[in-house]
C-alpha cells in the first residue's frame, strides 16, 4: 500500500501512457528551466540544471508533504502549496548563495 493515494495510480497504466508521461515530464522541467532563468538571469545554473533542481524540488515538496503532514491525504492545496513552495525556497537559497560567493 503506497502512502501517496495517486502514485498507486501510476502502476496500472499501460506503455503508451507512461511513455507520454515521461515526456511530459521532460518537457515540463525544459520549460520551467527556461522560466527560471530567464528570471534569475545570472543568478541561476541555466535552463537544464534549473529544470533538474525544479524537478528534485517539486519530489522533496512531494516527499515532505506526504512524510510529516499524511493526516489529511486528499487535499490539493496542501499538497500544490509543498509542490511549488520547495523549489522557491531551494532557488531563493541558490540565490542568495551565489550573491554572497559561497
Amino acid at each position: 500500500m503506497n502512502s501517496i493515494p495517486w502514485l498507486e495510480d501510476l502502476e496500472y497504466l499501460s506503455t503508451f501512457e507512461r511513455v507520454f508521461l515521461v515526456l511530459i515530464v521532460i518537457i515540463g522541467c525544459m520549460t520551467t528551466g527556461f522560466v527560471i532563468d530567464a528570471i534569475m538571469k545570472n543568478l541561476g545554473l541555466g535552463p537544464i540544471c534549473n529544470g533538474v533542481l525544479a524537478l528534485i524540488g517539486v519530489c522533496i515538496g512531494i516527499y515532505v508533504r506526504y512524510r510529516f503532514f499524511a493526516y489529511r491525504a486528499d487535499d490539493p492545496i496542501l499538497e500544490i502549496g509543498f509542490a511549488m513552495g520547495v523549489p522557491v525556497v531551494l532557488f531563493l537559497a541558490l540565490a542568495v548563495a551565489k550573491t554572497r560567493g559561497l
